[in-house]
């Protein structure tokens, strides 16, 4: 989401993937720019990034059929890379809280379980 934050061209295809983010910033400039701290405006920019993206998936036709028949629920979450843990942003069409309060994160070569005050780690 930081490189979204400027107009600069990253290069090649990331700037085409790029290109929903600076349209979010640019519609969200104000309240982006009144954020001082530049890691909390991108982290922002990345929050709404995903409400966006839970919007454009609740109105596709496929996914509008699987909740209406299925009971498909779809929930906006955001992984923190340094903590290893999941925010709720509280985006959907859930009520209910997708992260409880243990986290896991599982990788090729083993498992992360982040609850409470501890951690605790398997390898495989």
């Amino acid at each position: 989401a930081g490189a979204a934050l400027g107009d600069s061209r990253v290069g090649g295809v990331l700037d085409t993937w790029l290109t929903p983010l600076k349209k979010l910033r640019r519609e969200n400039k104000n309240a982006l720019e009144a954020i001082t701290d530049q890691g909390a405006r991108t982290a922002r920019l990345a929050e709404l990034n995903v409400a966006a993206g839970v919007e454009t998936l609740l109105s596709n036709v496929v996914v509008e059929d699987a909740v209406n028949e299925r009971g498909l629920l779809v929930h906006g979450v955001l992984f923190d890379i340094a903590s290893g843990k999941l925010r709720d942003l509280g985006v959907g069409n859930s009520k209910a809280n997708f992260v409880d309060s243990e986290r896991i994160v599982r990788g090729n070569h083993g498992m992360l379980v982040f609850g409470g005050e501890g951690s605790t780690m398997a390898a495989r």
